[in-house]
């Protein structure tokens, strides 16, 4: 078990052990005083024990190696997990929500207890621990459930909170405002399960890495001896690793063996300074005068319409000219336009044009 394996689990533990005492001392608070929010803010501990719990669960799965089935490992099941928290803080949303309006529809008094003031207080300052605790993990391993405990503990300081003002002045005033805040409280809880969904959700549809690691990543190739140029840079996370291929211009005089060790030598710098397991293909670069003034011409003709391109080169087995070019989403109408413009710079030559898109 590695380092980061230990810090998750010892997290865990002591998520469950902080809530398990929440949890408890609510449910008592709750009972004394028949208060439908502290009874909420209750169960709301206790569905973060079962987080706690699903998240150890979680942090296992993810730890194992890759195997046959998944060669990249087990990452992506921390998407999975933080997807399970999400739908249980909103199930307990929803559950708030209709006490809530039970409890609007047939007010019941409240008692008052001295102990539960200092309880909830507690239960505050504990989970604001928490809050700066799963913080500070976060910034540390970059595990995505803990940014989610974070931001769980973070609403839960401020229901609580509430849940502490209404019990304090809930006997000014003949308005069930305990079941109010309630029901108040239910629709932050909702939302905060429902952008979690949401934020998970992309990640696991592909979403784009962080941008950082693209900068670096390319600022490692542009200073690359032997690289003329380089483009389709793509990377891929799984968990908190990250994959990713790049094609990289490459003078065509060098023997393959001198490419293969130029390249070697730029993967291992990527792996050792960013950890990303990145794969080059080399394309081929070349210094021909006439293939260099037909990638001139294009290249004027493209900055014309402001769109980029790459891989311009000439296949000489094939007799024929390749390049990609770069359409916007947003500007896929105009591809066929491009082609036949730069079919008729190439006018007389077999040419074929891939796209990219961005």
């Amino acid at each position: 078990m590695n380092e980061q394996q230990k810090s998750l689990n010892k997290t865990g533990i002591i998520t469950v052990l902080l809530n398990t005492v929440l949890c408890l001392s609510k449910f008592f608070a709750a009972c004394r005083s028949s208060s439908l929010s502290i009874l909420s803010d209750a169960f709301n501990n206790l569905s973060d024990i079962g987080n706690a719990l699903l998240i150890l669960a979680g942090y296992y799965l993810t730890s194992k190696p890759a195997d046959e089935k998944h060669p990249y490992g087990h990452g992506r099941f921390e998407y999975m997990m933080s997807q399970a928290i999400s739908l249980m803080i909103i199930s307990v949303g929803f559950n708030l929500f209709t006490s809530s309006i039970a409890r609007l529809r047939d007010p019941k008094p409240l008692s008052r207890e001295p102990f539960i003031i200092p309880i909830l207080l507690l239960a505050i300052m504990i989970k604001l621990f928490m809050a700066f605790y799963f913080d500070r993990i976060y910034k540390k391993t970059k595990v995505s459930t803990m940014e989610v405990q974070k931001v769980d503990s973070l609403s839960d300081v401020t229901q609580t909170l509430i849940v502490l003002l209404a019990y304090i002045f809930s006997p000014l005033t003949t308005f069930p405002l305990d079941a109010l805040i309630g029901l108040c409280l239910s629709f932050f809880i909702i939302y905060n399960g429902i952008r979690i969904l949401v934020k998970n959700s992309s990640t696991l549809l592909g979403e784009k890495v962080d941008e950082s690691l693209y900068e670096k990543i390319e600022d490692i190739l542009n200073k690359a001896e032997g690289i003329k140029g380089h483009h389709d840079l793509r990377l891929h996370s799984y968990g908190q690793k990250i994959y990713g291929s790049c094609d990289v211009e490459i003078n065509e005089k060098l023997t393959l063996k001198k490419v293969h060790d130029q390249l070697e030598v730029i993967e291992l710098k990527v792996k050792e300074e960013t950890g990303t397991e990145l794969s080059l293909h080399p394309d081929p670069y070349t210094e021909n005068k006439k293939i260099m003034n037909y990638k001139q011409e294009v290249k004027a003709y493209l900055d014309e319409h402001d769109i980029a391109f790459h891989d311009f080169h000439y296949n000489k087995e094939l007799n024929t000219y390749f390049l990609d070019i770069i359409i916007p989403y947003k500007r896929r109408d105009e591809e066929e336009q491009v082609k036949a413009g730069i079919e008729e710079i190439l006018k007389g030559q077999k040419v074929r044009i891939g796209t990219d898109r961005n």
